[in-house]
């Protein structure tokens, strides 16, 4: 820390600098009103100024008048800040001039000091001489800002201390991404308000949106019920202490831990929104796991909220062709918005991205809540550096984070200074006991002849397996044994739309208590609304299988013991090396006789898999990001491995479109509308499709192909698993 202090120096005298264009003065403006959420404004403001200088060049103004733009005005920019404020060249390169050097290429690596200026890193372009001469900025802009000696040393203050250079660097690295956020949106928001000639809508305001939603709550009257023996009396208890542990408490760290049917959509929402109010914060941000989740959570939201002020960005969401549409597609470039919904994969990948575009919406999370609904299926390789990101905006960035599910992952040890965990579902143990609706039992080893004869005899079941090659085994096992339609398949293999089709189906029949039979991977284990009387579920990692219990009896309509969730390994089957070291940790749990209606299970079953982890940073994200090589971690931080293509399946509904994607008169909508029907496979199975003449590729668009032969896709069952070849499986 002492080091940094010295950086800083003193203030550089003014300038005579004369006038600003519209454009820097306006980006300038918009840069440090963003900064100024986190005590940035006046470093925001210098950013704003000094990222286009370089174009007063004359041969930059030649070469734009002639149609090429290949002068490097953004390394001018930036060496110009050095310039400028000489006294303080370390702070600055890392807070000022490398966001400027970045905003048209991306974030860029800091880079070593022996790096020659024909690299790429920041230290590289620094040593560059053959930038054109600028120096006719100084007859146009009037004032450059000096720099806020206060400010810089009231943000590094906010460190602990006293703080290791890891966490130093860590943090000056948020600090970086941040204002380089709050640049290129402002450099994309002037452009976009001079073209239009107007600013855009971004919804009401948090204490707005709080008061209507409170309004909606008494109508329903959600607050009143008041005795804890009758389901609505807990759900609304859980809900009144939500609200209070909301408007009470500082930001900070939280647990929501309600079991299944405890009404844990509704209790977050009023808890972010009450202490949303209570703490002056700018918005609230849910982050899930699976689309299915966001899409119901979402309604659930545009109702207490309006459907003008919620946001829901995924890749599958299609904006509607009108005013309202254009708001939110507009929205979701920067999130400026009061309620988001959005999957894990974008906001930790967003955050860590190095793209311009991607990075503008990481200021407008300052001042937020977040909402991790699931939270165990943050992903373990990347536990540490997506738990890095909530510590550093939570501690330093006036935000709350709050981990919500039935199923608590062990993440205590994982925040860094984290002081307590609030937990605000009252009586966790109590309320667990109260809505448990099902009795686990474990069937060992048994074989699929005699998984099909257990099932056939249910009348309302469902089978979760943990790949899709045997979830499509055991339907066709059950198809000669069952009435056709009883019985059902769910798993990706099938694109989108032929999978909503099945659940309208199996739903319909629950509903009319018809006999269902379904046959499922672990994609209906979370966001999907299914009630059978029993399930069966393939040994896998505990939280799948609690969370595969929350589908028996979910509406409590039968005694527990009359509903069973029975856990199973099929003889012969080879476990899949993603999933060997969470099915070990289980079956270890099990031979110490743990319960799985317990809520400390999942745990303890947490703990254990965190520790048995080589690692909790596969890539050395956090090493990465001390060491500043931010463009490298924009390429390797991927959540979802790039290592599999789509398939698109045609059919009536989308020929055209196929056919203008693949004449290259694609437009972005036909994109969008093609990935409904498009199933995603491993690349090593591509090569065996397109060997065997099954798919052919789309000209210049990388993992993308089309389905040729009909015959390999079953609408039931989707991509069928054994070619024509001999029987072998294709892909899993």
């Amino acid at each position: 820390m002492e080091k940094i202090m010295n950086w800083i120096g003193h203030t550089n005298e003014e300038g005579n600098e004369q006038k600003l264009i519209d454009h820097l003065n306006n980006v300038s403006k918009l840069a440090g009103e963003f900064g100024a959420k986190f005590g940035m404004r006046n470093v925001g403001e210098i950013i704003g100024k000094l990222h286009d200088v370089g174009k007063y060049s004359n041969e930059f103004q030649e070469r734009v008048h002639g149609g090429m733009y290949r002068v490097d005005h953004s390394t001018a920019g930036a060496q110009l800040t050095r310039k400028l404020y000489s006294n303080f060249s370390e702070i600055t390169d890392l807070l000022i001039s490398l966001p400027i050097m970045s905003h048209h290429s991306g974030l860029c690596d800091l880079g070593s000091s022996v790096d020659t200026p024909d690299r790429s890193t920041f230290r590289a372009r620094m040593k560059r001489h053959n930038i054109p001469n600028y120096e006719a900025y100084q007859s146009e802009i009037k004032t450059i800002p000096p720099i806020d000696v206060e400010e810089i040393k009231d943000a590094l203050t906010k460190l602990e201390q006293p703080a290791s250079e890891k966490d130093l660097y860590l943090y000056l690295a948020v600090l970086t991404r941040l204002l380089y956020s709050c640049l290129v949106d402002a450099d994309f928001l002037d452009t976009e308000n001079f073209m239009s000639g107007q600013e855009r809508k971004c919804g009401d305001s948090i204490d707005e949106i709080y008061k209507a939603a409170k309004e909606r709550l008494h109508k329903k009257g959600w607050l009143k019920e008041s005795s804890l023996t009758t389901l609505n009396g807990r759900r609304s208890f859980i809900l009144r202490t939500a609200m209070e542990i909301g408007k009470t408490k500082d930001p900070g760290y939280f647990r929501l831990t309600v079991p299944t049917g405890g009404g844990k959509t509704i209790a977050s929402l009023m808890f972010a929104l009450e202490h949303a109010h209570k703490n002056h914060m700018d918005r609230i941000i849910y982050v899930v796991p699976y689309t299915t989740i966001i899409e119901q959570n979402a309604n659930v939201f545009r109702e207490f909220a309006g459907a003008w002020n919620v946001l829901e960005h995924h890749s599958n969401f299609e904006f509607e062709e009108n005013e309202y549409g254009l708001m939110m597609r507009l929205a979701s470039e920067n999130w400026n918005m009061p309620i988001v919904v959005t999957t894990s994969v974008q906001f930790f990948e967003s955050f860590y991205s190095s793209r311009p575009s991607a990075c503008r919406k990481n200021h407008n999370l300052v001042n937020s809540v977040f909402v991790f609904d699931e939270a165990q299926k943050i992903p373990a390789d990347y536990l540490e550096p997506c738990l890095n990101m909530v510590h550093e905006l939570v501690d330093y960035f006036n935000c709350s984070a709050v981990f919500c599910t039935a199923t608590q992952p062990a993440l205590d040890d994982h925040l860094q200074m984290v002081k307590t965990m609030v937990e605000i579902c009252p009586s966790v143990q109590d309320q667990f006991t109260f809505f448990q609706r099902t009795i686990y039992e474990n069937l060992g080893n048994i074989s699929k002849e005699n998984l099909v004869d257990r099932l056939k005899k249910e009348e309302r079941v469902m089978c979760i397996v943990n790949t899709r090659k045997t979830a499509q085994e055991l339907y066709g096992l059950l198809k000669e044994e069952v009435p056709e339609e009883t019985l059902f398949h769910l798993s990706t293999t099938m694109h989108k739309v032929d999978r909503e089709k099945t659940l309208e189906m199996v739903r319909s029949r629950l509903k009319n208590g018809q006999k269902v039979i379904l046959i499922a991977t672990s994609l209906v284990e979370a966001g999907v609304d299914l009630d059978f009387d029993t399930v069966f579920r393939q040994l896998a990692g505990l939280d799948s299988i609690i969370q595969s219990g929350g589908r028996t009896n979910r509406e409590g309509k039968r005694n527990k013991e009359d509903s069973k969730t029975y856990i199973f390994e099929l003889e012969g089957s080879k476990v899949v090396s993603s999933q060997k070291t969470e099915i070990e940790n289980t079956r270890s749990l099990f031979k110490k006789g743990i319960d799985c209606n317990d809520p400390n299970a999942a745990t303890v079953y947490f703990h254990d898999l965190y520790q048995s982890k080589n690692s909790l940073d596969r890539k050395d994200i956090l090493k990465k990001e001390k060491d500043y090589q931010l463009k490298t971690i924009g390429k390797e931080f991927k959540l979802i491995e790039e290592s599999s293509d789509l398939i698109v399946i045609p059919n009536e509904t989308n020929e055209d479109v196929i056919i203008r994607i693949q004449s290259k008169r694609g437009t972005k909508e036909d994109f969008k509308m093609i990935q409904k029907y498009t199933v995603a496979i491993p690349h090593r199975k591509t090569e065996q499709l397109y060997d065997l003449g099954k798919i052919m590729p789309v000209e210049n668009i990388t993992n993308l192909f089309v389905l040729t032969d009909s015959e390999v896709y079953d609408k039931k069952i989707g991509l069928r698993l054994d070619d024509d070849e001999g029987g072998n499986a294709i892909f899993w």
